[in-house]
């Protein structure tokens, strides 16, 4: 809505007469400056950006006699994996998710599914390939091989008990740091597509401001995203870093050759990244799609396609009132 209503500064106005910074835009990774274009213009530059990886708990793999140096790339592969996992005991879960809204997008286009029109005003959500995909899931919990839960990630994640979950890259310092059991870390699966949601967050400047503002604003922003600063907020937190020039750096390259896993998110970053859906009432309509979520995985006996059948035609109802 924000976007709709022109609150964010095109900064494309500052960029044009700033003849130094144009140098460096494409120093900036291309997806993220993809993710940040809209009609409008560039509306917004990477700060703390992510993929989604996905984390493994290689002891349970070696004990279920699975290779940990080998984990599943695809979904039905989790579910193999998972499965044989579920063997070692009734409280050992072979894949942990939960509500997180952008892993739910991703669980969509992975499945071949998609969620609304480019020009948003039409839901696509049910499909085929969605219900193909909120089945496979919900076929998971019902077995009792998957877990599904609203609360409570971050003590099942550390608690050796969950061999497979999918978290953000910004997880990895955490889980890295608390672990008790060896962890690995591999791109998130696919199945039809291998695809994933860029996630994290970005810096706008408000548009209505007086004009001083703006050009303070615009110094401000110069600053926040350069090479070295780009590279210290990375080192801080575990995010991606907004420049190409950070990346390379010998800091970052160091900590990429003392440990691979951090390597994972920039290879998704170069294949498979996209941008979440942005469009005005989206945020509406993605608290409809997490509640179908939660009431279709939390109730796993519950027909998913009249689930989705029916979040179509409700969610439809909101672009439509949005719209026209």
């Amino acid at each position: 809505m924000v976007v709709d209503g022109g609150a964010f500064q095109d900064l494309n106005y500052f960029i044009d007469k700033d003849p130094e910074f144009k140098a460096t835009l494409d120093d900036f990774w291309p997806r993220f400056i993809q993710a940040n274009t809209y009609e409008q213009g560039l509306l917004g530059f990477p700060l703390n950006c992510s993929t989604p990886l996905m984390y493994i708990n290689r002891d349970l793999f070696r004990q279920a006699g699975l290779d940990p140096d080998n984990p599943p790339k695809t979904w039905n592969e989790v579910y193999a994996a998972a499965k044989q996992i579920k063997t070692l005991g009734e409280d050992i879960f072979g894949y942990r998710f939960g509500v997180d809204d952008w892993l739910l997008e991703a669980y969509i286009w992975q499945f071949g599914g998609q969620i609304i029109s480019e020009d948003g005003r039409e839901m696509l959500i049910y499909s085929p390939e969605t219900v193909a995909a909120w089945n496979f899931f919900q076929k998971g919990v019902r077995e009792g091989i998957f877990i599904f839960g609203v609360s409570g990630g971050n003590e099942l994640d550390l608690s050796g008990r969950i061999a497979m979950v999918v978290r953000s890259t910004g997880s990895l310092g955490y889980l890295k740091q608390n672990a008790k059991f060896d962890l690995g870390a591999t791109t998130m699966p696919g199945q039809v597509k291998e695809v994933v949601p860029i996630g994290g967050a970005n810096v706008f400047m408000f548009s209505a401001r007086p004009q001083a503002e703006k050009e303070a604003a615009w110094e401000f922003l110069k600053f926040l995203t350069s090479t070295e600063n780009t590279k210290r907020w990375s080192l801080a937190t575990g995010y991606m870093t907004s420049r190409i020039s950070a990346f390379e750096s010998p800091e970052i390259q160091k900590i990429m050759t003392d440990d691979p896993r951090f390597a994972l998110t920039y290879q998704q970053l170069r294949d498979s990244a996209v941008r979440r859906p942005w469009y005005g009432p989206y945020p509406e309509v993605h608290a409809m799609i997490t509640s179908a979520w939660e009431d279709a995985m939390s109730n796993p006996t519950k027909d998913v396609d009249a689930i989705l059948k029916n979040l179509h035609k409700e969610a439809q109802y909101v672009l439509d009132d949005y719209y026209f």
